[in-house]
């Protein structure tokens, strides 16, 4: 396999490619992208490497833009009446894999493909039996079977170890009625997307505090305040009533770019209509002074230089936190219910020793 593949916003296509190009650039390797515009998914041909070997390297973090990210194989021609017999002498090469998925991309197309992707998910299980490939939980692969249209697919290779919470990279998390804002549901997937379950009992449950700049209407208030967090609500704008009448919010009626906490809190979150150098500086100010722990924040960017302004942002906080002294985490993704933004998850951690 010479062939990367990743699923994404459609209309994310040429930024997937960008950063595949990066990462690849990284690792002294080369090659180049095709993607069809709003296709929902993207491919770089590796030149002479192994695109297995470099799966198993690759961090989505890297990524930013990709949903997930797969060693394809070249286009399979499928048809009925068997759509998997092009498919099958393919599948012994793949080796030991975790688990077995079909899926299309997320596009008004590829959500037509729903039946078909159910309706191959048992027959692909069994051909993989035939073919003697080990599935179980210990094994480092995922197989992935990727349909592009209902007539070509890639037969993939995932790395387990990276598997997003979700196949595919598409959530199913329900809005409840009364939710503020759809927004409210960035929050949620970027909690799951960014802590690990088992450190939710630890950092988002009651007693916990934590500050929203630019809140209004008030969607990720709501949703720390029903974990039983105590929240500081910044916004000059009104709070939705299920927010503002909240025992557990404060609202601030104030400019969240000047707004300053009397006490360090838990975290800090934010997702303001503004530009994202400077809602990237604010939130590095926030965490070098240590006025909060942790931090999610959306970065609204440009639709002409979507990739170059998230390098740009995301090296300017770090060199922040660098100079700083701090040790911390930094995750960076563009999330399902992300638009032209992507969401930023930093941990500070500590100190680095004088």
């Amino acid at each position: 396999m010479q062939t990367l593949l990743t699923p994404c916003r459609p209309g994310f296509e040429k930024e997937c490619i960008a950063a595949l190009a990066d990462a690849c650039a990284r690792r002294g390797l080369s090659g180049f992208g095709r993607a069809e515009p709003d296709s929902g998914y993207a491919r770089f041909e590796l030149h002479g490497a192994d695109a297995r070997e470099v799966v198993r390297s690759l961090s989505l973090d890297e990524l930013i833009f990709a949903r997930d990210v797969y060693a394809a194989s070249a286009p399979i021609a499928i048809a009925p009446p068997d759509r998997l017999a092009p498919v099958r002498p393919h599948l012994a090469a793949l080796g030991p894999v975790r688990d077995v998925q079909v899926g299309a991309p997320d596009t008004n197309d590829g959500r037509e493909l729903a039946t078909l992707v159910r309706q191959l998910e048992k027959p692909l299980r069994a051909a993989l039996a035939d073919a003697r490939v080990r599935i179980g939980e210990a094994n480092p692969g995922r197989c992935v079977l990727f349909l592009a249209d209902g007539a070509t697919a890639y037969l993939c290779l995932g790395a387990a170890r990276q598997a997003p919470p979700w196949p595919f990279g598409v959530p199913r998390l329900r809005l409840l009625r009364e939710a503020p804002s759809r927004s409210a549901l960035k929050l949620e997937e970027a909690w799951h997307l960014f802590i690990p379950r088992e450190d939710w009992g630890n950092m988002l449950v009651p007693g916990r505090t934590a500050v929203d700049l630019g809140a209004a209407p008030g969607g990720w208030t709501w949703q720390m305040a029903r974990r039983g967090m105590r929240v500081e609500a910044i916004d000059n704008g009104p709070l939705a009533p299920v927010v503002g009448d909240d025992p557990l919010v404060t609202h601030h009626r104030a400019d969240g770019f000047t707004w300053q906490p009397k006490r360090p809190v838990d975290w800090l979150v934010c997702d303001m209509v503004e530009k994202p150098s400077r809602v990237n500086a604010l939130v590095a100010r926030w965490l070098t002074r240590r006025w909060c722990r942790q931090a999610i924040f959306n970065l609204k960017l440009p639709m002409k230089s979507r990739w170059a302004e998230a390098q740009q942002d995301l090296g300017r906080l770090r060199e922040e936190l660098d100079g700083a002294g701090l040790q911390y985490e930094m995750h960076a993704r563009q999330l399902y219910h992300d638009r032209e933004e992507i969401t930023v998850y930093v941990r500070v951690t500590g100190r680095h020793a004088e």
